[in-house]
């Protein structure tokens, strides 16, 4: 599996922890983030609301086409529903 690249800002005291610790830390919340961060979790979070149509849906195809298309189309939106 290919690893994300992502930018971490951790904020940590300078003399509080050593580096092995800040990476050990960094290795967990990269193992955390690429657990939650599948098509098949976000698909459970989030909504598509289609203005035009006075739509909301949370069916697989058109989350799915929503998604991986890189640009939505007029007045849709995607919907974290928390």
């Amino acid at each position: 599996m290919q690893t994300a690249e992502r930018d971490l800002l951790i904020v940590a005291g300078a003399t509080r922890y050593s580096n092995a610790d800040i990476e050990k830390e960094v290795l967990r919340i990269v193992h955390l983030l690429t657990g939650v961060e599948t098509l098949a979790y976000t698909r459970g979070v989030v909504e598509l609301i289609e203005v035009n149509r006075n739509r909301i849906t949370s069916k697989i195809f058109p989350l799915d086409r929503a998604l991986r298309s890189k640009k939505l189309k007029p007045f849709q939106f995607i919907f974290h529903k928390n």
